[in-house]
C-alpha cells in the first residue's frame, strides 16, 4: 500500500529525491528476524571457534584423535557458513526495506500521479506510479535524407557538429546543441536517417 506521496504533480525533482513510501512494516519485521538469526549464528560461531581452538591444543598434545578434531573443525566451518548466510539474509532484508522508499532515478519534472496514497501496488506491476521527464539536458530527434549522410559523416571527422533548433511562433533565436547520435540504418519507407541532438537546456 502507498502510505505517503512526497511530491506534487508538475514538481521539479532531483535524482534520488523521495517520491513514494510503501507500507514498510512487513519488511521491517523480516529485517528484525534476519538480524536475530545473525546474532544467534554469531554466538554459535563464537562457541564453535572456541571449541576448535581448545581441541586444536589438545590435538597438539595427542589428547584427542585427529578424527575427533576433524569433526570439531567441521562444526566450526558449518557455523561460519551459516553466519555468512545469515549476514546475506540481513543484507537482502535491508535491500527489500529500502525498496519501500521509491526515489527519482533522474532529474526532471513529474507528471500526473497515477497511483494515489492508499492505493495498492504489486511486484512487476505495469502501471506507472508517475512519469518523470528529463528537461535538462534534453534530446531532440530528427531525420535527414539518406543522401546527406556522407556529407554529415565527412564533417563529423573534423569535430563536433552543432545542431540549431528554432521554436516556431516564439520569435526567439535558434537554440544550439550538438549532434549526439546517428542511426546505423535507413528508414526504407521514407529514405531518411534518424539523428539525435543534445541540448543543455539550462533556461527551462
Amino acid at each position: 500500500q502507498i502510505v505517503k506521496v512526497h511530491f506534487k504533480e508538475g514538481q521539479e525533482v532531483q535524482k534520488g529525491a523521495l517520491l513514494f513510501e510503501i507500507d514498510s512494516r512487513p519488511f521491517e519485521a523480516q529485517l528484525r528476524q534476519a538480524e536475530a538469526n545473525l546474532l544467534r549464528g554469531q554466538a554459535q560461531l563464537e562457541n564453535a571457534s572456541a571449541q576448535e581452538r581448545r581441541y586444536q591444543d589438545l590435538l597438539n598434545k595427542n589428547f584427542v584423535s585427529k578424527e575427533f578434531y576433524a569433526q570439531i573443525r567441521t562444526n566450526r566451518d558449518a557455523a561460519e557458513a551459516t553466519t555468512r548466510a545469515d549476514q546475506a539474509a540481513v543484507e537482502n532484508a535491508r535491500v527489500q526495506l529500502e525498496y519501500t522508499r521509491i526515489r527519482s532515478p533522474i532529474n526532471g519534472h513529474t507528471g500526473k500521479i497515477m497511483i494515489q496514497e492508499g492505493n495498492l501496488v504489486k511486484a512487476n506491476d505495469t502501471n506507472s506510479l508517475v512519469v518523470i521527464n528529463q528537461i535538462s539536458p534534453i534530446y531532440v530527434n530528427f531525420s535527414v535524407p539518406e543522401q546527406n549522410l556522407g556529407e554529415i559523416r565527412r564533417y563529423q571527422t573534423q569535430g563536433t557538429l552543432n545542431v540549431a533548433v528554432t521554436l516556431p511562433d516564439t520569435g526567439t533565436s535558434p537554440i544550439t546543441g550538438m549532434l549526439a547520435f546517428i542511426d546505423n540504418s535507413v528508414d526504407p519507407a521514407t529514405g531518411t536517417i534518424k539523428l539525435k541532438a543534445l541540448f543543455e537546456n539550462q533556461e527551462k
